[in-house]
């Protein structure tokens, strides 16, 4: 399945190890977080850099859209639902990687 994150959804870190504040929307409800490994894309939808993410969503409004059979694009599309770090060649893609949240 692929998700939309639009650009107005992206907050990107100026470096690996920037604190970055991103202020999570108290009143819609649970707020679930996932890290995943994101791709640029060229104009011919070819890999040609990496980074790692923070994919947020919305899960109390997911849920109320999967009970109704709506699409989640509502849940996953808020300002700076999706975080990024800086890009980087793509030899970097094939390294682990983890999310540690609060130290």
């Amino acid at each position: 399945m692929i998700f939309l994150k639009p650009p107005s959804t992206l907050l990107q870190s100026p470096s690996w190890n920037a604190r970055i504040k991103c202020p999570i929307p108290s009143n819609r409800g649970q707020v679930h977080y996932e890290c995943e490994l994101v791709f640029k894309l060229d104009s011919h939808a070819k890999p040609i850099a990496a980074t790692i993410g923070i994919d947020l969503t919305l899960r109390t409004l997911q849920a109320e859209l999967k009970k109704k059979a709506h699409p989640w694009t509502l849940s996953k599309v808020f300002h700076n639902s999706a975080i990024i770090g800086p890009w980087r060649e793509l030899e970097y893609a094939k390294d682990s990687f983890f999310l540690d949240l609060n130290g």
